[in-house]
């Protein structure tokens, strides 16, 4: 049986402008950084970027964020890339800064083909009475 892998330039072609991409990669390290490359090259746009955070303006997941590439940041930290802060500030990207442990479990949802993440829901009201409620992921209330 032969295995091969598709080019980088080849993976970059499959991932249509407005696509979602789930990018690894820790401050840049780890991250596909050819097919990052190739996807600045082909001049992707209007991506939706899913990862940990957006590294820096010349490294990893901001090289895209400076090429114009993406429309819509879902990360944990942005902290490290003033491009991401200004054009958020701008309002030229949408970022969501999601914390942590709900990125990992939106991440293990959507692998497990989840349509939706139920998490517990508490407001004040519901604090002071210690009643809890769930909440599906689009908004809608399980009681």
């Amino acid at each position: 049986m032969r295995k091969s892998a598709i080019t980088a330039e080849a993976a970059a072609a499959l991932i249509f402008d407005g696509a979602s991409v789930m990018i690894g990669g820790f401050l840049g390290v780890g991250a596909p950084v050819r097919l990052i490359d190739a996807l600045i090259a082909r001049g992707a746009r209007g991506l939706t970027i899913i990862g940990n955070d957006t590294a820096y303006p010349t490294v990893g997941v901001g090289r895209m964020i400076e090429a114009g590439c993406v429309a819509c940041v879902r990360a944990s930290h942005i902290g490290t890339n003033p491009t991401t802060q200004r054009l958020m500030s701008d309002g030229a990207i949408d970022v969501e800064l999601i914390p942590q442990g709900t990125l990992a479990e939106r991440i293990r949802a959507g692998g497990a083909g989840l349509a939706l993440q139920l998490r517990i829901f508490m407001n004040s009201e519901s604090l002071a009475h210690h009643d809890s409620s769930w909440e599906r992921g689009d908004g809608g209330r399980f009681d």
